[in-house]
């Protein structure tokens, strides 16, 4: 049907009017969006309001000025720059830090630009202000900024209270400790770590003894973090605490001597503290000394023993007593060796039956024959904590334990991948000595396949059990090794009605 000339004007005439119509509405849309933009900029000024209210009431807002300065002292620790970083953060973290003891802990990296190392280092001290100072001197490679920075330093140097000092080799130590010749009668601690060896013949440490005024000092503890040992003439011979880490790497592996150990501990008669530590990726072995050129002396101070390496480091123990020992601890640093280590069972035997006074017994990636743990019990009168890690002890060295003439006084046992124990022995323990004089008051049981959920339900029954590790300096909670947060979780989804009644007794 074709449109009419009339038809058509009239279609015309209503589209003009309904885009008249439409555009009318134009100024009322201009208007809302403009409502729109005010009311979402409203919005946005009240989420800030809000957002700035929150900041006000924050945890960190509301800690004490005290406490957050102490968090903030213990993150320099490790992070010394954490003073200068969270002062940038509002006016309530600059408050905190400003505390004098935050910037106590002052690093200095000697290859950096002149100009920023004397200046970082005068910043840090006058922040500092007059309390104990921590130093951490740094050096990589030759540098002219030694003399310069270490003059900075020795000024305060009345107020070291520990000085680490970390370096590729030996002789950047030596040009470091050569320069400190004043005393720091406050220094307690020196710890030195070299990552590269001189091929040099002469490279012992110079100044351990004379520097700093070390022999007049109260210096106390030393640690040591390189390839070789030092000789026992370097170390100050009032030291209380020694650690020495012992790394390889040249890839040599070349043998230690059990002697050079021998001589530390005979030269040091006021050694309390003593650790030896070969880490994994480091294992070397040791030799030991013939029995007719070295006859057993005693360490009369020594209280703490520490062996970390290769077994043939436990031939130590073969060579010298400890009469006031008290802990003990033993670890393996190589693979399993697949059969009980019998050497270290007879170095722990000989050793113990000159040393009895031993509280604390720690194994850790170690198996001892049964034969020798049973012949070691009877030695240990005042053993309080049993500690093994990834052992294969047996149901029937626990069950001796049951008779209570044998380690009298125990009253904690730790146990963590013993994959031969089973709950009923220690249940039968713990029920045992439950009515003696020294019950067992703990037990620690992680990654133990053979006790069941059932065996430490027992267990709680009479004593505290722990079934994850809460130590943060423990070293399994450092390695990861024992956290095992599926089997605590089902534990808890399994026997949640049980919890409720010994909640007290057990430690997820």
């Amino acid at each position: 049907m074709l449109v009419t000339e009339e038809k058509l004007s009239s279609v015309r005439s209503e589209i003009l009017a309904l885009e008249q119509a439409a555009d009318a509405l134009n100024g009322p849309i201009g208007e809302l969006r403009r409502a729109i933009h005010q009311l979402e900029a409203q919005k946005l000024n009240y989420l800030s309001e809000a957002k700035q209210l929150r900041g006000t009431i924050t945890l960190a807002r509301r800690l004490p000025v005290d406490l957050l300065a102490d968090i903030f002292r213990r993150s320099a620790e490790h992070w010394p720059s954490c003073p200068h970083i969270v002062s940038q953060v509002c006016s309530e973290w600059r408050t905190s830090a400003s505390v004098p003891s935050c910037w106590s802990h002052i690093w200095v990296k000697l290859d950096s630009p002149k100009a920023e190392t004397v200046i970082r280092a005068l910043y840090w001290l006058q922040r500092a202000n007059v309390g104990p100072l921590h130093l951490t001197i740094e050096i990589q490679r030759d540098t002219p900024n030694i003399t310069r920075t270490i003059a900075i330093l020795l000024s305060h140097s009345h107020r070291w209270k520990t000085l680490f000092v970390v370096a590729n080799f030996v002789e950047h130590v030596n040009a470091i400790l050569q320069l400190c010749v004043l005393p720091c009668p406050q220094l307690i601690s020196v710890s030195v770590s070299i990552s590269e060896e001189s091929s040099l013949p002469e490279s012992d440490i110079h100044g351990l003894r004379t520097a700093l005024g070390f022999n007049t000092s109260n210096l106390q503890s030393i640690h040591l973090v390189r390839d070789v040992l030092p000789s026992p003439s370097s170390l100050p011979a009032n030291l209380s605490r020694l650690d020495l880490t012992v790394l390889c790497h040249d890839g040599t592996a070349t043998p230690l001597e059990i002697h050079s150990l021998l001589q530390i501990l005979e030269n040091l008669p006021s050694l309390s503290t003593f650790k030896v530590g070969l880490p994994t990726e480091h294992t070397r072995t040791f030799t030991a000394p013939t029995a007719t050129n070295w006859l057993r002396f005693p360490a009369p101070a020594l209280r703490s023993l520490s062996l970390t390496g290769d077994p043939t480091l436990f031939q130590l123990l073969y060579f010298f007593t400890a009469p006031l020992l008290t802990e003990l601890h033993l670890q393996s640093s190589v693979d399993p060796l697949g059969s009980p280590h019998e050497a270290t069972g007879e170095a722990m035997l000989c050793f113990l039956e000159h040393s009895m006074g031993v509280e604390v017994l720690g194994l850790r990636d170690i198996d001892i024959p049964v034969k020798a743990f049973e012949q070691v019990l009877p030695l240990l009168s005042q053993l309080k904590f049993l500690r093994l890690h990834d052992s294969e002890i047996t149901d029937e060295v626990i069950h001796n334990l049951t008779d209570t003439s044998l380690c009298p006084i125990l009253e904690g046992i730790d146990i963590r991948w013993c994959g031969m124990l089973t709950g009923g022995v220690l249940s039968r323990l713990v029920e045992a000595r439950h009515s003696s004089p020294c019950p067992i008051s703990t037990m620690t049981i992680l990654n133990c396949s053979g006790v069941t959920e059932k065996d430490i339900l027992g267990l709680s029954c009479y004593t505290q059990c722990y079934l994850s590790v809460f130590d943060l300096e423990d070293e399994c909670y450092i390695r990861k090794c024992c956290v095992n947060k599926r089997y605590t979780q089902r534990f808890r989804a399994r026997q949640g009605t049980q919890l409720k009644v010994n909640w007290r007794n057990i430690h997820l």
